[in-house]
């Protein structure tokens, strides 16, 4: 794993969160072109969403999951202000409710087709106590969607950070595939798939979409992507 400079707790994780939510969506607009992305691979890996049940952990201010319009979804985050947000922009939604938790306390009833975790992984103060209650929501047919920034671009984010370029991350913990898939066999789940996308995650006029859409297809430097995809079932 790769640090922040702050240790990534469940406590300063909500505090950077609360401070952020105000300026949330102002930064996914500046960063538009990878955001988009994020909904679209969302969608690629949940095919008719609007036929399942979705949980999204880490839903900032529900965004993901309104796209996909699944037939219910329920958003979670640990910020109270980002729910606060996701329930006014999404109020008309009948089909979607938002909650304050964390992913290591997690206490939801029944059972999901989807859960999903855009850009949340690294910013869990325990993945694998996390994963034991996400395991516990799901059954055999249940598809567990993590997309997580690959580790290998750490740098070049810190630097755009730095510059200004990018959403604060703050307190945070990139996870290895190795390490994760580790943790994950110990509790009875699976790897699945696991998939790169996006090597330029700017837009840019007539470069940045033909070249990801090439890229995308080429099995000797796609796992260059920046945003990798893993689905997670039961073992079994």
């Amino acid at each position: 794993m790769t640090h922040d400079h702050e240790e990534a707790t469940a406590e300063n994780i909500k505090e950077h969160f609360e401070e952020v939510a105000p300026k949330y969506d102002w930064y996914k607009e500046r960063a538009w072109y990878y955001y988009d992305w994020v909904k679209k691979i969302s969608r690629m890996h949940i095919p008719l969403a609007q036929h399942k049940r979705v949980l999204e952990l880490g839903c900032g201010t529900g965004d993901v999951l309104a796209y996909l319009n699944p037939k219910y979804g329920l958003g979670i985050d640990i910020s109270e202000n980002m729910i606060t947000i996701a329930k006014q922009k999404h109020k008309g939604r009948k089909n979607l409710q938002f909650a304050v938790g964390a992913g290591e306390t997690l206490n939801v009833k029944g059972r999901y087709d989807v859960i999903l975790m855009p850009d949340v992984i690294e910013h869990l103060a325990d993945v694998r106590k996390t994963f034991k209650r996400l395991e516990a929501l799901a059954d055999e047919k249940t598809k567990i969607i993590v997309t997580m920034i690959n580790p290998i671009w750490e740098p070049i984010l810190m630097a755009g950070e730095k510059m200004g370029r990018k959403m604060p991350e703050g307190p945070h913990n990139r996870i290895t595939f190795k390490a994760l898939r580790h943790i994950l066999a110990d509790l009875g789940l699976e790897v699945a798939c696991r998939s790169f996308y996006v090597f330029v995650p700017v837009h840019i006029p007539f470069v940045s979409n033909p070249f990801n859409a090439v890229f995308n297809r080429l099995p000797l430097v796609r796992r260059l992507g920046l945003i990798e995809v893993l689905e997670i079932k039961k073992a079994r």
